[in-house]
């Protein structure tokens, strides 16, 4: 019988590859470095050879995999070799980015207690910056307050222009969003093209997002590079377009309610003074 590529693939993925040891120069056992399908399997779990590698991009490896394991992560830690602020030279993501971007709040604090420093990727993302893209607001908290504990910008924007908070309202990430805004993240922070976190929201289609920020105090009458204003951007979204106009309705008719109010109030006490008056005339008289 003759097994097909997959099928050995997932089997090799669930064994693990071991790696051969082979004689170094100095004449210790190391491990072979491993070939590239070896490679591709990490994306489906952490293969055997990992628990005997010591060198510096071995930990990375272990985040690249769907679901890292944390105990292989603490193994590695304790390697010479291992650099915890290894970057892949093709992305420059390091490990803090791959744990903000799966929500590995353990794994995030395993790595700061070994030195781990923050830096951006070769697009300038920072690791908060996937955090707030995948919704995981405790990250996103933790990397604030870290931030702000090292006196630096939060409010960082990638080669693009995007900040997290871009990130957090382009993909409906409402709490996130919430949470960044409130931490005085710049809600007119404009992206290279000029649309603001709130456009971005109304673009794609993320009402409720749009709501907390209008909540803030969002000036619905800002425009991008383009001339084009949050209403514009709602355009080819008819849903969010409909909840966006029932919204300004609402905000219409609550501004008319509470005018008509203050009028009312206003009216009686007119009255009132004229009532004292008339009553001071017949006094008076």
């Amino acid at each position: 019988m003759v097994l097909s590529l997959s099928v050995l693939a997932d089997w090799a993925a669930r064994k693990g590859l071991p790696g051969e040891a082979v004689e170094e120069e100095e004449g210790v056992k190391g491990v072979r470095e491993p070939t590239f399908f070896e490679k591709t399997l990490v994306a489906r779990g952490s293969p055997d050879w990992l628990w005997q590698a010591n060198n510096e991009k071995a930990l990375l490896d272990c985040m690249m995999a769907d679901e890292p394991d944390l105990e292989l992560a603490m193994a590695l830690l304790k390697r010479p070799k291992v650099n915890v602020n290894y970057a892949d030279p093709e992305f420059g993501l390091t490990c803090c980015h791959y744990a903000c971007k799966l929500g590995l709040m353990e794994l995030l604090l395993l790595f700061f207690q070994n030195k781990a420093k923050p830096a951006p990727d070769k697009l300038g993302n920072m690791p908060e910056h996937l955090a707030a893209r995948a919704g995981h607001t405790d990250l996103v908290r933790l990397m604030m307050n870290r931030v702000k504990e090292a006196k630096g910008n939060f409010d960082k924007a990638n080669s693009f222009g995007w900040t997290a908070l871009h990130y957090a309202c382009a993909n409906g990430q409402t709490q996130a969003a919430k949470l960044l805004a409130y931490a005085k993240c710049s809600i007119y922070a404009r992206d290279e093209q000029g649309i603001t976190p709130a456009m971005w929201a109304a673009k794609n289609g993320h009402a409720s997002t749009l709501h907390e920020l209008l909540e803030i105090g969002f000036d619905l009458e800002k425009r991008d590079y383009q001339g084009l204003r949050v209403a514009d951007h709602a355009q080819g979204n008819l849903h969010m377009r409909a909840r966006f106009l029932v919204s300004l309705k609402v905000m219409f008719f609550c501004c008319c309610y509470l005018l008509l109010f203050v009028l009312l109030i206003f009216v009686d006490a007119l009255s009132d003074c004229k009532d004292c008056l008339r009553r001071e005339g017949v006094t008076r008289l």
